[in-house]
């Protein structure tokens, strides 16, 4: 291979450091309320409403798989007796304030990486935003939903549950990679970074909680709070993942026109 074609390829890695550190902060800040609006999202869906307790758990389990019970505890306590109809007016749009920011950081991020600028109006930014907030607990309702189906048994035992994980969130990131960026995505140049995004996550999700207990075992100074830096780290480690399919998508696009065009 040449050597512009490892230059052009770290070239589109050089801005995943600081957006995944931006996006683990805000991850951070908006999680519980990122959390109550798709619960509340779910909840005011009829006919899904009865999903609710198996994707809560799922969430709790999710997080307690990768850092342990402090924070799973600490979401799950948060979580535990929502009620949409308690927030009342004030409380419902800072939650959606702070469940949109967090969504335009993502596609702030996304730009940065395929440096290109936003051309669409806010309000169509605003609606992909919005449609992004509901296409998630849809998402998680159709995950648990076929779950439950006892005739789909055959497939739950023959197809290893971490292999149905992954290509869930593969076909998720298919969407991002897709619809977010402000230019035409070829489904080439979103499913294949989709796809090995979406297994390296499961593979992270496996090993980062014994990893990271083994670091902190020994650390004397966190103790009991061990869990807070491992949910930070990992954070940062599962947006790495995400923002490295993002510029993987940005390079084999970029590199399909250059090609096409020599050609």
């Amino acid at each position: 291979m040449s050597r512009n074609f490892f230059k052009d390829l770290f070239d589109e890695f050089a801005e995943i450091r600081f957006a995944a550190a931006s996006l683990a902060f805000s991850s951070l800040i908006s999680l519980i309320p990122f959390l109550i609006i798709v619960l509340a999202v779910l909840q005011s869906i009829g006919g899904l409403d009865r999903f609710y307790p198996q994707i809560e758990n799922l969430m709790i389990n999710y997080l307690k798989e990768a850092t342990g019970l402090t924070v799973s505890q600490y979401v799950k306590k948060s979580l535990s007796g929502f009620q949409p109809k308690a927030l009342g007016a004030t409380g419902g749009l800072l939650l959606l304030w702070a469940s949109l920011g967090l969504i335009r950081n993502i596609d702030m991020a996304f730009h940065r990486i395929w440096k290109i600028k936003v051309t669409s109006p806010i309000y169509s930014r605003i609606w992909l935003y919005w449609m992004i907030l509901v296409i998630i607990p849809l998402v998680l309702a159709l995950f648990t939903g076929l779950q439950s189906q006892s005739n789909l048994n055959f497939i739950r035992i023959s197809l290893n549950p971490d292999f149905v994980v992954s290509l869930w969130s593969s076909a998720f990131l298919v969407f991002l990679y897709k619809v977010i960026p402000s230019t035409k995505v070829n489904w080439t140049s979103a499913l294949v970074p989709a796809v090995l995004a979406g297994f390296a996550l499961t593979v992270i999700q496996n090993g980062f909680l014994s990893v990271s207990y083994r670091v902190f075992k020994q650390n004397k100074i966190y103790g009991s709070l061990a869990s807070v830096p491992i949910f930070l780290v990992w954070l940062l480690v599962v947006w790495y993942i995400v923002l490295s399919g993002v510029a993987l998508s940005s390079f084999l696009q970029k590199r399909e026109k250059l090609s096409k065009s020599l050609n």
